[in-house]
């Protein structure tokens, strides 16, 4: 048989992040060697709201993970927010908080124990490809630079993905807010069991005790010289929860007057990237596409995009050349739905008069809040999971 109609089964991902931990995970339950290639040592932090649904909980139940995830995690039973000074507090069901040393933790050592070989810290770049293989160049501490060959390249690289605009340019330039993330030790200062989020013209705070005995605060604040002209991003952060009106007389703003936090930034959070065009390519999570999800979405969507794309690659009835080439089509079928919806949403945060509206609506009449909540907390069916191309 012709070697390039032959099954991927010999594949690298390069990322250890929630999607290509995952992508690793379900590529063993089909099988397929896995090597995994991840630059930092873990355990480590990352910019992240730190929650997970329902589907992202039923994502990890098919990974073999949620038992794990539970044992560790926080129940969280209620909302609470603060939108331009209109205070709300909504009931949740189901979700967990979960620091990401721990979640990415659990997960890449459950791709070890299914079998795909770890790297790490090891750092791999796409060298060449051919339509039977793609080369890599795999750099470790302490060892020479060395080539590696294998049938295809799962791309979870993350937000910031130096490299891949050779072969996967974005389509979309990076725009919009940017995150920042910190720890403190102040769960004292907030509900054990709640989410938090104080929402106005600068943009949002969100907030989550963990299991590791910290605050979680992840924000996404507005760019540009006006929005610079407010401060730095700690300091920011700082007056956007101290004009928030909480709930219980809650008061978190002087709490974080320490100005040497260490903060975690991301470069601008919306992009989009060209995903067609190198068929043994296929980028999955942030590496993909991001919107700007809200209460820990953007975990579930890289959970949800790596399980699809393992699926494509063992179960797809076209070419294995042209795997890269279909893939693009099956990933918007899985996420764009969810994604519309939280693109709609960040949009009227931004908006003055909408966000004034949905704050007060909220405030006064808190049961417009259970279709979304329904929503968010929508199974993931199983035929969500694209298990062929039928085309």
């Amino acid at each position: 048989m012709n070697r390039s109609f032959r099954r991927w089964q010999n594949v690298a991902v390069i990322g250890g992040g929630p999607a290509g931990s995952a992508t690793a995970i379900r590529l063993r339950q089909h099988g397929v060697d896995v090597t995994l290639f991840e630059r930092r040592s873990f355990p480590r932090e990352k910019t992240c709201g730190c929650c997970v649904a329902r589907p992202g909980q039923e994502a990890l139940d098919r990974l073999g993970c949620l038992a794990a995830v539970k044992a560790q995690a926080r129940p969280l039973h209620r909302w609470v927010g603060s939108i331009d000074g209109h205070t709300t507090v909504i009931p949740l069901f189901g979700h967990l908080a979960i620091s990401r040393s721990a979640l990415d933790g659990i997960l890449i050592h459950r791709a070890a124990a299914l079998g795909a070989v770890i790297r790490q810290p090891a750092t791999a770049t796409v060298s060449w490809m051919d339509e039977s293989q793609v080369g890599l160049l795999i750099e470790e501490p302490n060892q020479p630079t060395r080539p590696l060959a294998f049938d295809g390249v799962v791309l979870a690289t993350g937000l910031s993905s130096p490299g891949l605009d050779n072969w996967l340019p974005l389509t979309r330039a990076s725009s919009g807010p940017f995150g920042v993330c910190y720890h403190l030790d102040l769960q004292d200062r907030f509900p054990r069991d709640a989410i938090g989020m104080a929402c106005d013209a600068d943009g949002y705070v969100g907030l989550v005790a963990l299991e590791n005995g910290r605050l979680d605060i992840a924000a996404a604040l507005q760019r540009g010289r006006s929005a610079a002209r407010r401060g730095r991003p700690n300091e920011r952060v700082r007056d956007i929860l101290r004009r928030a009106r909480w709930p219980d007389g809650l008061e978190l703003s002087t709490a974080l007057n320490d100005d040497s936090v260490s903060l975690v930034g991301t470069t601008p959070l919306l992009r989009r990237r060209r995903l067609a065009g190198f068929q043994r390519l296929l980028a999955v999570g942030d590496a993909a596409c991001y919107e700007e999800p809200f209460t820990g979405q953007g975990m579930t969507w890289a959970m949800i995009g790596a399980m699809g794309a393992a699926d494509w690659i063992q179960t797809a009835s076209r070419a294995p050349a042209d795997l890269g080439q279909g893939w693009p089509f099956q990933l918007r079928r899985l996420l764009h739905p969810e994604m519309k919806r939280c693109r709609w949403i960040s949009l009227a945060l931004r908006n003055r008069v909408s966000r004034r509206l949905m704050g007060y609506a909220l405030a006064n009449f808190p049961g417009l809040s259970q279709p979304v909540v329904r929503v968010l907390n929508r199974p993931l069916t199983a035929e969500a999971v694209p298990a062929g191309d039928s085309a």
